[in-house]
């Protein structure tokens, strides 16, 4: 009797857990699919003096999104890449008009291995002095190929 009860307390508490912990090192490892391709994303603002911002067709590499090329972005900055269900990744971009800290916070869904969930910060200086910066939260989901 005792052991069923252990058994079924231990079944509750896992309910909606995607991550494992490795007691040997004490990491915690996703479960979920790696985040890696070819995402329509879509934004909602939750605060900005920037404006909306457009949907996008974005590559993600391993979770970490691949600004456009023409942002003149280099990545600062990675963490949990391989342990956790959730990867921030932050950039630094100047083009020449705009200098940009973007740091984007994304994560893979639990059900859905198509779908990405996220945050997006932005701090944006345009060279003409002018300031802004948002949050954004998005949701992507990824391009199926045909073949």
């Amino acid at each position: 009797m005792k052991s069923k009860i252990f058994l079924l307390l231990g079944l509750l508490t896992c309910k909606g857990n995607n991550q494992t912990i490795d007691s040997a090192v004490g990491n915690t490892v996703c479960l979920q699919p790696i985040i890696d391709g070819t995402y329509d994303v879509s934004f909602d603002t939750l605060s900005s003096t920037c404006g909306t911002m457009s949907d996008v067709r974005l590559n993600v590499v391993y979770g970490v999104p691949s600004p456009q090329k023409n942002a003149q972005c280099h990545l600062v900055n990675v963490q949990n890449l391989n342990q956790s269900c959730n990867v921030d990744a932050n950039f630094h971009c100047d083009d020449g008009l705009w200098k940009m800290k973007m740091d984007w916070s994304t994560k893979s869904h639990a059900t859905n291995p198509n779908t990405i969930t996220g945050i997006l910060y932005v701090e944006m200086e345009r060279f003409t002095g002018w300031t802004c910066e948002a949050t954004y939260s998005y949701e992507g989901n990824r391009e199926i190929e045909n073949r």
